[in-house]
């Protein structure tokens, strides 16, 4: 009994964290062909591959999909962070008929292919599909393309991969059109910007190595983005190393949440900053000797604060 009690606590944890994801304020919302698109083919097939570089929205897509059909179709909304976490899923009973839709993000690695995360999924893969085929669970997948397509030949075995929907968000059918760039421009950062019409066209027109909706972003939460103007968009990677540097100098706290998030292969659970354990104790004590004047032992609240704070403006959310 108290083995099912400590799933059923941790289940309602990671929805917990998955609804405080899905609340956070995004007012500058902008809708796109791949938002549309994307949430047809996910109500028509039962699951999506959604792919994009860095920044290009495919995180904030999959949770949009999530808020959308938890709203409107009573579904339970669950983030995984790993394949050991749908174990956790109820399983469909008389009793309860609950439906849920799912979001694993970045789901073979948030910066490099984890062989041993496509080992893990691909175990898991068979024991999901019955539940995603009939539809008692609406799955949304994210990956960087140039990591999913190291995987690719070994996923087409396993029928949930194969014939997936994919929405590339970098290019083609799905790439944001001109005109949702201009309208995202003017949404995200409309009185920062006092962009000319020829300076749109150019912003417009750039294919930066970071996503667009990012960069967006971005600007409008950075000063030192805004001084550099159009600029700014041709080449963001230069001031997000700028302030990556900046951080490293002078805000030890900012960069000690960096290299917490890098060491959690992308993503700080909400989980492990609600209370200190000794997993936590043991990270920050190997990190703070490489963070300029920082607290003895930085408090929980002071982390999420500061995370919360560089959200937007250097941590993509």
């Amino acid at each position: 009994m108290e083995i099912l009690q400590c799933t059923g606590r941790r289940f309602q944890n990671m929805c917990d964290s998955t609804n405080d994801l899905i609340s956070y304020d995004d007012k500058a919302f902008v809708s796109t062909y791949y938002e549309r698109s994307s949430l047809r083919l996910l109500t028509d097939h039962g699951r999506i591959f959604i792919k994009g570089r860095s920044g290009s929205g495919k995180s904030r897509l999959g949770l949009r999909l999530l808020s959308k059909l938890s709203e409107d179709n009573s579904r339970v909304p669950v983030l995984l962070t790993s394949a050991e976490e749908w174990k956790l899923i109820p399983k469909r009973t008389g009793r309860d008929r609950r439906r849920y839709i799912v979001m694993i993000d970045n789901i073979f690695g948030s910066s490099n292919l984890v062989p041993s995360r496509v080992g893990e999924w691909g175990k898991t893969f068979n024991i999901m599909w019955p539940s995603i085929e009939s539809q008692h669970i609406l799955l949304v997948i994210t990956s960087r393309p140039e990591i999913s397509v190291k995987c690719e030949a070994e996923l087409k075995k396993y029928n949930l991969m194969k014939d997936i929907p994919c929405v590339n968000l970098d290019e083609g059918e799905y790439a944001l059109q001109h005109s949702e760039k201009g309208k995202m421009l003017q949404t995200i950062c409309p009185i920062k910007s006092g962009f000319t019409t020829e300076d749109i066209e150019v912003i417009t027109a750039s294919r930066a190595a970071l996503g667009f909706p990012q960069c967006c972003k971005f600007f409008a939460n950075s000063k030192q983005a805004q001084g550099k103007g159009v600029s700014f968009f041709l080449r963001p990677h230069e001031y997000v190393l700028e302030e990556i540097n900046r951080l490293q100098e002078s805000d030890g706290l900012g960069y000690l949440v960096l290299l917490l998030i890098l060491m959690q292969n992308g993503c700080i659970k909400h989980t492990l900053l609600k209370k200190r354990t000794p997993e936590f104790s043991n990270i920050a004590e190997t990190l703070k000797d490489v963070c300029a004047d920082i607290p003895e032992n930085p408090s929980l609240v002071g982390i999420r604060e500061k995370a919360d704070s560089l959200c937007g403006e250097i941590i993509l959310m």
